[in-house]
């Protein structure tokens, strides 16, 4: 989890998480803003053994909420970049990795 406070009180919280099982990988990204009438735009980075494997965007105001099952290979890691923007302003990134 990251949490960045800004010079204005502000505090952002994005939560990338990844989740293995026997058959599925599920990526799932949870973001919140300060208060519901901030824009946030998630820009989220899917990879298996450190090769793109997909890009997705979610946006919403105040909260938003992303989940990406995929079929899982044996013997693979996963991992999930998230660059997120509220309000326009860059958050830095945000990253998972099994």
């Amino acid at each position: 989890p990251l949490s960045i406070q800004a010079a204005e009180p502000r505090m952002i919280s994005v939560f990338p998480h990844i989740d293995v099982n026997d058959t599925t990988v599920t990526y799932s990204v949870n973001a919140a803003g300060n208060n519901m009438s901030e824009y946030l735009e998630a820009t989220i980075k899917l990879y298996r053994n450190n090769i793109w494997i997909g890009t997705w965007t979610v946006e919403g105001y105040g909260y938003i909420h992303f989940t990406k099952d995929t079929a899982a290979v044996t013997g693979s890691t996963y991992q999930m970049a998230v660059d997120l923007t509220v309000d326009g302003v860059a958050i830095p990134r945000a990253t998972a990795s099994t």
